[in-house]
């Protein structure tokens, strides 16, 4: 478990631009492409961190789509916005 300083850290926020950096040009549920993250959090930032450090951040819509396997079982797939 992270509290919510670690969550937040430098080096957290450094090594999930690096993570997502190798997901090219995947695209999210709110049409934002994972390349323009790193410059919509440069110029976003304080805003983001000041929003979920007093608890009033609104996390985007997770689109849930159900898919049905050749064997029949049914599996939950999720498209979370990139900015969240």
């Amino acid at each position: 478990m992270f509290t919510l300083e670690e969550l937040l850290s430098k080096r957290n926020q450094r090594d999930a631009l690096e993570h997502f950096k190798r997901k090219k040009e995947g695209c999210g549920n709110d049409g934002i492409l994972v390349s323009d993250l790193e410059e919509y959090w440069e110029l976003n930032r304080e805003r983001v961190l000041n929003e979920l450090k007093t608890g009033k951040y609104e996390p985007g819509v997770v689109q849930c789509i159900e898919i049905i396997n050749r064997k029949g079982k049914k599996r939950v797939i999720s498209s979370l916005n990139v900015l969240d």
